[in-house]
């Protein structure tokens, strides 16, 4: 039996909090720090990358409809439409577009406190059954 670590190293270690879950929607809130800067002084891409994947996974899992499933990435894709700046409160809210007995389609939008856009994102998942 595959053992689960809940929340997972990555979230705590970025600072992720879960606000809302609701079966195929979630929302995330993320106030990145100076650690996560690039040296042009903005949030380095990868780590909003990482804020829309653990997301994405968290809406898949809650429409999972009581299945004891893994789910994990195969592909994704992120747009990103601003730069942000270290110590801004950020939320990103996944929903499901469809969702199969092996595959889901997910998306994500990153907003930043005035609510503008600021990432979008779109993921295709494997979902794989665990005992």
């Amino acid at each position: 039996m595959t053992k689960l670590k809940i929340p997972p190293n990555c979230d705590v270690t970025y600072g992720f909090n879960l606000v809302e879950k609701e079966p195929g929607r979630t929302v995330w809130e993320w106030i990145p720090d100076e650690r996560w800067e690039n040296p042009a002084g903005v949030v380095q891409g990868g780590s909003v990358s990482a804020f829309a994947d653990t997301t994405m996974a968290s809406t898949v899992v809650t429409a999972l409809d009581g299945r004891k499933a893994l789910v994990f990435t195969a592909e994704a894709k992120v747009s990103y439409l601003r730069a942000i700046k270290s110590g801004v409160r950020l939320t990103c809210e996944g929903v499901i577009v469809q969702i199969g007995n092996r595959l889901a389609f997910a998306e994500a939008t990153v907003r930043d406190p005035e609510e503008r856009a600021v990432a979008k994102a779109s993921s295709t998942w494997v979902i794989s059954e665990r005992a």
